[in-house]
């Protein structure tokens, strides 16, 4: 996860900005590995990371020097789409609903974030009170 956005990260996205596929082995054995970019707390230094990101043509998300395990106090909740533009994007899917229905559970509980993967971007669900992952949503997102 990097600015509040999860990223499905392949070997092959490593090859493609000409990096080495990097040892996440210092991560728990689970998998898929979960982890955060560490940008700085610093406002000055973040804007140094990111510009030698830029200046080198990675994405941020491939940093892998900077990754630390993930946690749910990375995520900044205040950051999330409102319910109206949640609903906006669930125009077609109607997973919004539908979730709702099956669990039972109100969808001003459930927090969204971007999803990033090679072929698309949806929404996967963190539940607001208790910070745990519901799911991917199936919800589209703009990008």
């Amino acid at each position: 996860m990097v600015d509040d956005i999860f990223y499905s990260m392949s070997a092959d996205d490593f090859r493609d900005a000409g990096l080495d596929i990097p040892d996440l082995s210092r991560f728990e054995e689970r998998e898929p590995k979960w982890v955060t970019v560490n940008l700085p707390e610093d406002l000055q230094e973040p804007g140094d990371v990111r510009e030698r990101s830029l200046t080198r043509d990675l994405p941020l998300r491939t940093l892998s020097e900077r990754y630390v395990p993930f946690s749910t106090a990375h995520l900044d909740l205040a950051r999330t789409a409102p319910l109206d533009v949640r609903n906006e994007w669930d125009v077609e899917s109607k997973a919004l609903p539908e979730r709702e229905r099956s669990h039972g559970e109100p969808p001003e509980d459930h927090a969204f974030f971007q999803l990033g993967t090679r072929c698309e971007y949806v929404s996967i669900g963190i539940r607001r009170s208790d910070k745990q992952t519901l799911s991917m949503s199936g919800i589209p997102v703009p990008h």
